[in-house]
Parts: structure tokens; sequence; C-alpha cells
């Protein structure tokens, strides 16, 4: 009997690229099967989580969360002090979880964000119940050193700025104009207009009336 040896060559490319043994298996030529959780041409792609928010993925629903992220779903702020400053008037911010943080508040202010100064509180400036706090800003209202009085909910006869004005009277929604003072008067109202100004609600530019004396030379 006569042997016939064959001799078969492979030329393998250098850029050619196979199904990923790790994440896939080829049984028919050219056609990837992934495992679970891989995909793409080569299995070679991880299948991203849908809920993932500040992270990346390197294993089938598994990701790595990026810096001051974490959490299931890399949605929980580590850096909320850095992220988002909540200590106002000079107070000092710690972490102390994820989505949470403490203020340290200097001397003369208090509350979760240091918002309420309580200096402002010794000189009473808000009557009929009100408490004096600080702005966000700390410059909304200007009538007391960039204080405003915040009228207790429980309270229902008074309103206002400073908490004077009855909440069933005419004169709560300010309607006298270019520094006008409303008086209450029944059910109505009456704006004391300053100089310079005149009408209803002191928005008339105030007419200069002038008197003419005619002397008779007989």
């Amino acid at each position: 009997k006569q042997l016939t040896e064959k001799v078969i060559r492979m030329v393998i490319k250098p850029a050619w690229k196979g199904c990923n043994p790790r994440h896939g298996s080829c049984k028919i030529p050219g056609e990837c099967r992934c495992q679970y959780g891989w995909q793409g041409q080569y299995c070679d792609k991880c299948i991203s989580h849908p809920g993932c928010v500040h992270g990346t993925y390197n294993e089938p629903w598994q990701w790595l969360c990026e810096t001051n992220w974490g959490g299931q779903f890399c949605n929980k702020d580590l850096n909320y002090c850095g992220t988002h400053p909540p200590c106002l008037n000079g107070g000092t911010c710690s972490n102390t979880g994820p989505d949470k943080y403490q203020c340290s508040c200097p001397e003369g202010y208090l509350g979760q964000n240091c918002e309420i100064a309580e200096n402002a509180s010794f000189s009473d400036p808000c009557p009929n119940g009100g408490s004096c706090l600080e702005t966000p800003t700390g410059f909304e209202c200007l009538l007391f050193d960039g204080f405003k009085c915040v009228c207790p909910p429980q309270w229902t006869g008074w309103d206002g700025a400073t908490c004077n004005i009855a909440r069933n009277s005419s004169c709560l929604s300010n309607p006298c104009h270019n520094g006008g003072t409303c008086v209450v008067s029944g059910e109505s109202f009456t704006c004391v207009c300053k100089g310079g100004w005149e009408g209803p609600t002191c928005t008339t530019t105030a007419t200069i009336k002038e008197k003419f004396i005619i002397y008779f030379l007989l």
C-alpha cells in the first residue's frame, strides 16, 4: 500500500480576530455564540446595565464607579460637600455618607445648613410671632440687614415682610408704589403718597400747580 501524506498549511494574518474564548464559543465557522452578559461579533463587548449612572463596565452586570460616586448603580454622591456646597455663612461641610453631609456652623448660626442667624433674633424685628431667618443668599430682604421675617404657618392673622399686616387686609398685596404708605380703609385702602407722586396707587407724577395774582391799578 502506498501512503499519501498531505500537508495543510494555514496562514493566519496578524489582524485576524476570532471569537473570545472566555466569553463565547465557535461551533460554526464565522459564527460566535456568546455567553450570558456578552455581545458583539466576537463576544468581547459587555452588556451594560441600564441603571448605572456614573460608572463603566468590565464584567457583565458589574461596573466600576467613577471617583466620588458609589452605590449599586453608581448614583450615590460620596462627595456631596464638593458637588453641592450646602453650608452657608462660613459653615464647614463634612461628608458623612452617600448623599449625606453635616455642617459645622460658626458662632451665631445654626440649622442644618447654618441658615439661621441667632444674633438677628436678639433685636426681635418680627412681631406677632414671626421668626427671623437668614435667606439662602443672605440678602433677599434688606429691611433688617439682610434678614427677612417668616411668619409661622399656624399664625393665621398676620403676614407681610415683618408679619405686621393682617392676612385679610387689602394692603397685603402692597398696592402703593413709589414709597407710598398703605392705610386700610374699611374693606378697601388708601395710599398716602410721597412727594412728587399722586393717584390711587401713587403711580402718577404730581402736577405742579401755580397761582397767578393779577393786580389792577386804579
